[in-house]
Protein backbone atom coordinates (compact mmCIF):
# COMPACT_ATOMS: atom_id res chain seq x y z
CA UNK A 1 0.00 0.00 0.00
CA UNK A 2 1.12 3.96 -0.89
CA UNK A 3 -0.38 6.33 0.55
CA UNK A 4 0.24 10.38 1.29
CA UNK A 5 -0.98 12.53 4.60
CA UNK A 6 -1.42 15.99 5.04
CA UNK A 7 -2.00 15.33 8.95
CA UNK A 8 1.36 13.02 9.76
CA UNK A 9 3.30 15.54 7.62
CA UNK A 10 2.81 18.26 10.42
CA UNK A 11 5.05 15.80 12.42
CA UNK A 12 7.90 18.68 11.79
CA UNK A 13 5.97 21.59 10.61
CA UNK A 14 9.55 23.73 9.72
CA UNK A 15 10.03 21.39 6.58
CA UNK A 16 8.34 21.97 3.54
CA UNK A 17 7.79 18.39 2.78
CA UNK A 18 8.75 16.01 5.67
CA UNK A 19 9.62 12.09 4.95
CA UNK A 20 6.51 11.78 6.46
CA UNK A 21 3.94 13.13 3.82
CA UNK A 22 4.26 9.68 2.18
CA UNK A 23 4.66 6.21 3.46
CA UNK A 24 4.59 2.35 1.89
CA UNK A 25 3.62 -0.47 3.91
CA UNK A 26 3.73 -3.88 2.80
CA UNK A 27 2.50 -6.77 4.65
CA UNK A 28 2.85 -10.62 3.50
CA UNK A 29 1.17 -13.30 5.40
CA UNK A 30 0.35 -17.11 5.03
CA UNK A 31 -2.38 -19.48 5.99
CA UNK A 32 -2.72 -22.83 6.12
CA UNK A 33 -6.08 -24.78 6.43
CA UNK A 34 -7.30 -27.99 6.74
CA UNK A 35 -10.91 -29.27 6.46
CA UNK A 36 -12.84 -32.44 6.87
CA UNK A 37 -16.29 -31.97 5.39
CA UNK A 38 -17.43 -35.11 6.69
CA UNK A 39 -16.62 -34.56 10.48
CA UNK A 40 -18.03 -30.54 9.46
CA UNK A 41 -14.34 -29.40 10.98
CA UNK A 42 -11.27 -27.47 9.99
CA UNK A 43 -8.37 -25.83 11.36
CA UNK A 44 -6.21 -23.32 10.23
CA UNK A 45 -2.77 -21.36 11.35
CA UNK A 46 -0.94 -18.46 10.10
CA UNK A 47 1.92 -16.05 9.84
CA UNK A 48 1.85 -12.35 8.97
CA UNK A 49 4.40 -9.37 8.94
CA UNK A 50 3.94 -5.61 8.19
CA UNK A 51 6.36 -2.79 7.88
CA UNK A 52 6.07 0.91 7.46
CA UNK A 53 8.27 3.95 8.03
CA UNK A 54 7.77 3.53 11.80
CA UNK A 55 6.25 0.54 12.44
CA UNK A 56 7.13 -2.92 12.18
CA UNK A 57 4.49 -5.79 13.68
CA UNK A 58 4.93 -9.77 13.20
CA UNK A 59 1.82 -11.97 13.59
CA UNK A 60 0.79 -15.39 14.21
CA UNK A 61 -3.02 -17.04 14.42
CA UNK A 62 -4.57 -20.28 14.56
CA UNK A 63 -8.43 -20.91 14.16
CA UNK A 64 -10.96 -23.61 13.72
CA UNK A 65 -14.31 -24.49 13.29
CA UNK A 66 -16.90 -27.25 14.31
CA UNK A 67 -20.30 -27.97 13.29
CA UNK A 68 -22.77 -30.04 14.15
CA UNK A 69 -23.95 -33.16 13.05
CA UNK A 70 -27.68 -31.52 11.16
CA UNK A 71 -25.20 -28.62 9.98
CA UNK A 72 -27.48 -26.36 11.20
CA UNK A 73 -24.99 -24.51 13.59
CA UNK A 74 -21.43 -24.01 13.93
CA UNK A 75 -18.90 -22.85 16.35
CA UNK A 76 -15.34 -20.99 15.16
CA UNK A 77 -12.42 -19.99 17.33
CA UNK A 78 -9.63 -17.80 16.74
CA UNK A 79 -6.40 -16.69 18.61
CA UNK A 80 -4.22 -13.99 17.28
CA UNK A 81 -0.71 -13.05 18.64
CA UNK A 82 0.80 -9.62 17.32
CA UNK A 83 4.00 -8.73 18.72
CA UNK A 84 4.97 -4.68 17.26
CA UNK A 85 7.54 -2.04 17.55
CA UNK A 86 6.89 1.37 16.76
CA UNK A 87 9.48 3.81 16.33
CA UNK A 88 9.13 6.77 18.70
CA UNK A 89 8.57 9.70 16.03
CA UNK A 90 7.83 12.62 18.78
CA UNK A 91 6.88 16.02 17.46
CA UNK A 92 10.37 18.05 16.22
CA UNK A 93 9.66 20.62 18.84
CA UNK A 94 9.68 18.01 21.92
CA UNK A 95 12.98 15.65 20.40
CA UNK A 96 16.41 15.84 22.28
CA UNK A 97 19.60 13.75 20.63
CA UNK A 98 18.10 10.83 23.08
CA UNK A 99 14.84 10.88 21.14
CA UNK A 100 16.17 11.26 17.27
CA UNK A 101 17.92 14.77 17.53
CA UNK A 102 16.70 18.32 16.58
CA UNK A 103 15.90 18.92 13.45
CA UNK A 104 19.05 18.32 11.37
CA UNK A 105 20.80 16.80 13.98
CA UNK A 106 22.84 14.01 12.38
CA UNK A 107 21.12 11.50 14.27
CA UNK A 108 17.72 12.13 13.38
CA UNK A 109 16.40 9.22 12.04
CA UNK A 110 17.73 6.93 14.22
CA UNK A 111 14.81 6.95 16.66
CA UNK A 112 14.25 4.40 19.37
CA UNK A 113 11.83 1.91 19.26
CA UNK A 114 9.12 0.75 21.99
CA UNK A 115 7.08 -2.75 22.08
CA UNK A 116 3.48 -3.30 21.89
CA UNK A 117 1.96 -6.51 21.75
CA UNK A 118 -1.82 -7.89 21.06
CA UNK A 119 -3.52 -10.92 22.07
CA UNK A 120 -6.86 -11.48 21.30
CA UNK A 121 -9.78 -14.49 20.26
CA UNK A 122 -12.66 -14.34 18.75
CA UNK A 123 -15.58 -16.47 19.13
CA UNK A 124 -18.84 -16.97 17.16
CA UNK A 125 -21.75 -19.41 17.47
CA UNK A 126 -24.02 -19.32 14.35
CA UNK A 127 -27.44 -20.99 14.19
CA UNK A 128 -30.25 -21.79 11.02
CA UNK A 129 -33.41 -21.70 13.22
CA UNK A 130 -35.74 -22.58 9.70
CA UNK A 131 -35.36 -21.67 6.47
CA UNK A 132 -36.43 -17.93 7.23
CA UNK A 133 -34.22 -17.02 10.78
CA UNK A 134 -30.67 -17.03 10.82
CA UNK A 135 -28.73 -16.14 13.68
CA UNK A 136 -24.70 -15.29 14.84
CA UNK A 137 -23.37 -14.67 18.08
CA UNK A 138 -20.11 -13.18 18.26
CA UNK A 139 -17.30 -12.80 21.36
CA UNK A 140 -14.00 -10.59 21.34
CA UNK A 141 -11.50 -10.34 23.76
CA UNK A 142 -8.16 -8.49 23.26
CA UNK A 143 -5.25 -7.77 25.89
CA UNK A 144 -2.63 -5.18 24.94
CA UNK A 145 0.49 -3.77 26.66
CA UNK A 146 3.11 -2.07 25.61
CA UNK A 147 2.88 1.68 24.00
CA UNK A 148 0.05 2.06 22.82
CA UNK A 149 -0.82 5.78 22.27
CA UNK A 150 0.92 7.40 18.71
CA UNK A 151 4.62 9.57 19.97
CA UNK A 152 4.18 12.04 16.98
CA UNK A 153 0.72 13.26 18.37
CA UNK A 154 0.75 16.37 20.35
CA UNK A 155 -0.99 17.56 23.30
CA UNK A 156 -1.78 21.04 23.99
CA UNK A 157 -2.66 22.64 27.81
CA UNK A 158 -4.46 25.61 28.84
CA UNK A 159 -0.97 27.03 30.49
CA UNK A 160 0.85 26.91 27.12
CA UNK A 161 2.26 23.51 27.57
CA UNK A 162 2.95 21.07 24.87
CA UNK A 163 3.14 17.02 25.10
CA UNK A 164 3.05 14.44 23.44
CA UNK A 165 0.85 11.81 24.04
CA UNK A 166 0.48 9.36 26.56
CA UNK A 167 -1.84 6.36 27.50
CA UNK A 168 -1.90 3.87 29.64
CA UNK A 169 0.59 0.84 29.17
CA UNK A 170 -2.14 -1.85 29.48
CA UNK A 171 -5.99 -2.09 28.04
CA UNK A 172 -8.95 -4.97 27.75
CA UNK A 173 -11.47 -4.94 25.41
CA UNK A 174 -14.84 -7.00 25.56
CA UNK A 175 -16.99 -6.56 22.23
CA UNK A 176 -20.08 -8.99 22.27
CA UNK A 177 -22.47 -9.05 19.39
CA UNK A 178 -25.65 -10.75 17.88
CA UNK A 179 -27.17 -10.18 14.39
CA UNK A 180 -29.55 -12.35 12.47
CA UNK A 181 -31.57 -12.01 9.18
CA UNK A 182 -34.82 -12.58 8.86
CA UNK A 183 -35.99 -13.93 4.98
CA UNK A 184 -39.83 -12.69 4.46
CA UNK A 185 -40.00 -13.96 1.32
CA UNK A 186 -37.95 -13.42 -1.88
CA UNK A 187 -37.56 -9.97 -2.09
CA UNK A 188 -37.36 -8.78 1.31
CA UNK A 189 -35.03 -9.78 3.93
CA UNK A 190 -35.03 -7.99 7.65
CA UNK A 191 -31.50 -7.51 8.61
CA UNK A 192 -30.95 -6.64 12.55
CA UNK A 193 -27.16 -5.82 15.09
CA UNK A 194 -26.37 -5.23 18.21
CA UNK A 195 -23.04 -4.69 19.88
CA UNK A 196 -21.58 -3.89 22.88
CA UNK A 197 -18.12 -2.80 23.92
CA UNK A 198 -16.59 -2.13 27.04
CA UNK A 199 -12.94 -1.53 28.24
CA UNK A 200 -10.51 -0.95 31.36
CA UNK A 201 -10.21 2.96 29.91
CA UNK A 202 -13.96 3.34 30.53
CA UNK A 203 -15.45 3.44 27.96
CA UNK A 204 -18.55 1.89 27.26
CA UNK A 205 -20.60 1.64 23.64
CA UNK A 206 -24.27 0.56 22.13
Amino acid sequence: DYYTSASSDKINPYTISSASHEDVRIYPSFTYAVSNEKKGSSMNGGISWSHESDYESFGMAAGLSQKTANRNSEFTAKLQVYLDKVKMILPVELRTAATGGLYGYPNEFKYPRKQRNTFSGSFTFSHVFNQRLQMLWLLDVTAQNGFLGLPFHRVYFNNGKLANEKLPSTRFKIPMAVRGSYFSGDRLIFRGMYRFYSDDWGLTAH
